[in-house]
């Protein structure tokens, strides 16, 4: 991640296919490089704060959606689990896999 984020930052398609075609029509075609590098420190700040200590907020939605394979549902439920061992008062809601829901389910 570091090495990425020494280089000039770029930008990627999201499908390389359809390039600019790819919808929905709001949605931005394609991703910078060190966006993506930037939220994936933040996942894993989270996830090593995780283990140490509870979540700072007196209370924590989670929301995860079954059918999103973006992310990583099984490490989400770790952090929670840690977070709940520390004490924390969280709230987890599932989207479930019957809804088809992709991974930008919250969209105009």
């Amino acid at each position: 991640m570091n090495i990425m984020l020494t280089l000039p930052d770029a930008f990627e398609w999201w499908d390389p296919t359809l390039k600019e075609n790819v919808g929905p029509s709001h949605a931005y075609p394609r991703y910078s490089k060190h966006a993506l590098v930037q939220i994936l420190r933040l996942g894993f700040a989270m996830q090593v704060k995780s283990w140490q200590t509870a979540p700072v907020a007196h209370r924590v939605i989670v929301v995860i959606n079954a059918n999103d394979t973006s992310v990583n549902n099984e490490l989400t439920s770790k952090v929670v689990q840690h977070w709940q061992k520390h004490g924390a008062n969280i709230e987890t809601y599932e989207f479930p896999l019957s809804l088809g829901s992709q991974h930008d389910l919250i969209d105009p």
